[in-house]
Parts: C-alpha cells; structure tokens; sequence
C-alpha cells in the first residue's frame, strides 16, 4: 500500500496473530453464500468449512456453446490461433459480467476465449460461466497447448504424432493427458489447502490455551 501510494516505506511490522478464512467464517451465524461452480467442490467445502453443498435449478436454461479444447503443440502456435480467433469473431473486450449490447443476441452472443487450462477444474467452469447468462446465447472454447499445465504436471505424456502445419494436434488422447495434469495440479493445491487448514488448527488451539492462561 505505501508504494502504490508513493509513501517512504515504514518499518517491518510484526505478525501478532493470523486467522484463517474458515475460522473467520466459523465467527459467523449463519453462514450462507452462492456460486455457480459450488457443487463441483462440495466435498471440500464439506471438509474445511462443515457446510453442506446444493444445487437450484436455472433460472432459464442454459443454451450457451462449450466447444471442444483446441489442442496445440507450442504456446506460441496457440496464441497466433487466439488472434485469429479473435479477429474472426470482432471480439473487442474483456471483464466479468458483460451484458450484451442490442444486436449481439442475434450475432451468437458472447465468446469466451481461454488460453490454457486453469489448474481446477472449477476454474474452467467460472470463465465459461462468463457466456451465456440468464438463458443469452453464447459459446466458450479453450485454447490449449504441451506447453500448458500438462507440461509441468504430466510431463511423462506422449509425443504429439498428428500435428497440422498451424499446429493443432488432432491425437485426442493428449487431450485425456491434459485432463489428468489438471486433477494433478488441483489434487496438489487441495493438499496445501488442507495442509494450511490443519496448521490453522493447531494455531486455534494455541490461541485458546494463552486466552485461557491469561
């Protein structure tokens, strides 16, 4: 904050104590929240928060367009396609929640555009729920290449053998090794969640004991 501020750096502070979501949440009485992409993680929000998980139905139905993952062997041979894709479409903004504008309707809606898997699952899901909102048209479609998560969490895969000359990759058994490096790397980021959740724990119950004490 002091350097977004352009302020003269302060002093180190020193950390009292620290609390961790789930036991700032665990304060609270009770304790509601929403989003479309819960019921994917229900098992862990079950886990570190004590809180059942359940679905609504839409309120209109869903008519949004999720394309198959468009494969690539480099990173760079799947940005030079991003453009192309981007410029086939007028596609002429980013955000979070964009309303579509008279006409765009009838033009196929919003296009969602990813380059690379998310490391969850759930991730994915959320850009693509960017698209086709309250019953809109629109479609998503993920731009992914061996140069993404597949290369640090499933390096042992296999050469890619049907490769265009723009670089696509037409061996769909690689997009099944992309699907395995992302439950790899969700895997290993919920063992840290868990990891910090035990910690936190045994924090509480040092805190507890010098409340206690004192």
């Amino acid at each position: 904050m002091e350097a977004k501020e352009h302020l003269e750096p302060g002093s180190g502070v020193d950390v009292l104590d620290q609390l961790l979501v789930r036991d700032l949440i665990g304060l609270y009485e009770p304790v509601v929240g929403m989003s479309a992409t819960l019921v994917t993680a229900a098992g862990e929000i079950a886990d570190l928060y004590d809180l059942p998980v359940g679905g609504l139905p839409a309120h209109r139905p869903c008519i949004r367009v999720d394309e198959p993952d468009r494969l690539y062997d480099t990173a760079a041979e799947r940005d030079v396609a991003a453009i192309d894709l981007v410029a086939e479409a007028q596609m002429a903004g980013r955000g979070i929640d964009i309303r579509l504008a008279a006409g765009v309707a009838e033009l196929g809606g919003l296009l969602i555009v990813g380059l690379g898997r998310f490391p969850s699952r759930r991730l994915d899901d959320q850009l693509r729920g960017r698209a086709g909102r309250q019953g809109d048209p629109g479609r998503a479609v993920f731009l992914t290449s061996l140069d993404d998560l597949i290369l640090g969490y499933a390096p042992e895969h296999p050469p890619a053998r049907d490769v265009a000359d723009d670089g696509t990759v037409f061996d769909r058994k690689l997009l099944r090794w992309m699907d395995h490096a992302q439950r790899v790397a969700d895997g290993q980021r919920h063992s840290l969640r868990d990891l910090a959740h035990r910690y936190g724990g045994l924090l509480a119950i040092h805190r507890d004991r010098e409340r206690a004490g004192g």
